[in-house]
């Protein structure tokens, strides 16, 4: 080709590899109606707790409920969409007890992987995840189980709520997790408000926020 474009939020070509580099600001993008207006993180959670088994009945308790308040407000606006929630435990041993955990707390909520409502891709476990199936719009797929699989090179527009569980180490949000759930479904804002936000909800106390030279007010 004479000419390639390349399209990225965290490009990875440097100095001397391309032409031209053209940045796009990210408020642009949100008037466009291509990503949501904004995260909130923890919405309406006064006080994660010190209980590791309270604070994850929290946060996917809030995540579980968030998903049911936005279904409703689709259903509303007239549009057959049904909101994904991914839910990111973590790479060490650890995050089998997670696994563990999250499958047993949506069973009693009668999201299963045999009813098909639960996915799951991690490396030595894929169930459900068909990439061409779930992202579409009106998938039944509800809740998504992942560690790091999801992050890169995955486009999943109905994806709206994250939740991420506490690590040993120090939590960072990068931008290709978070960007996993900025995009709109249908590339465009809704009437109600609350459809046009993603939600990330998370066991953590304090992290840090590797988002902000892309756009410091989303957050």
């Amino acid at each position: 080709p004479d000419l390639t474009i390349e399209m990225s939020a965290t490009p990875i070509l440097k100095e001397g590899q391309y032409q031209e580099k053209v940045e796009v600001n990210a408020n642009d993008v949100i008037e466009e109606g291509m990503i949501k207006k904004e995260i909130l993180i923890n919405e309406n959670i006064d006080k994660i707790q010190e209980s590791e088994t309270t604070s994850q009945e929290v946060i996917l308790e809030s995540a579980y409920n968030k998903r049911n308040v936005l279904k409703n407000l689709y259903e509303k606006e007239g549009v057959d969409i049904n909101p994904l929630v991914l839910i990111q435990i973590p790479t060490s041993d650890a995050g089998y007890d997670k696994k563990e955990f999250v499958e047993k707390f949506l069973a009693e909520k009668g999201i299963t992987k045999d009813n098909g409502k639960l996915a799951v891709w991690l490396t030595d476990e894929k169930v459900n995840q068909e990439v061409e199936l779930i992202t579409k719009n009106n998938n039944k797929v509800e809740f998504l189980i992942f560690k790091q699989a999801v992050d890169t090179g995955w486009d999943c527009p109905r994806a709206q709520i994250l939740v991420k569980f506490r690590e040993t180490k120090s939590l960072v949000f990068e931008i290709q997790t978070v960007g996993r759930i900025l995009r709109m479904p249908e590339a465009m804002h809704y009437k109600n408000e609350e459809l046009n936000k993603a939600f990330v909800f998370t066991n953590v106390k304090s992290f840090t926020v590797e988002y902000e030279k892309y756009n410091p007010n989303i957050i």
